[in-house]
């Protein structure tokens, strides 16, 4: 049941109507309508609910943020020797005499 409401939220039919509130919230904005709700939050509603199923999905086929946190020793140590490698070109740079 889910899968078919999320199937159905991200398809093209929702797709437009979102955007038509999106474009209504801009229009009644410029003429200075009032509203008890910005059509604009119908958007963020049919938006949220998709990243929020896909995100708990990814959590919980992913086995939780394991995979992330190893993506991110691997830049760190990237960014280390990086760092390593500036800090010594910059240091031969600073030793050379100026012509």
């Amino acid at each position: 049941m889910i899968k078919k409401i999320n199937d159905f939220l991200a398809g093209l039919p929702m797709t437009i109507v979102g955007g038509v509130f999106l474009i209504a919230s801009f229009v009644l904005g410029k003429m200075e309508t009032k509203l008890p709700f910005d059509p604009a939050w119908v958007t963020v509603v049919i938006c949220g609910i998709l990243l929020l199923y896909l995100s708990v999905r990814r959590i919980i086929h992913t086995k939780g943020i394991s995979k992330i946190s190893s993506a991110s020793s691997h830049s760190r140590t990237f960014s280390d020797r990086q760092q390593r490698k500036w800090s010594k070109s910059s240091v031969r740079s600073a030793q050379r005499p100026f012509c």
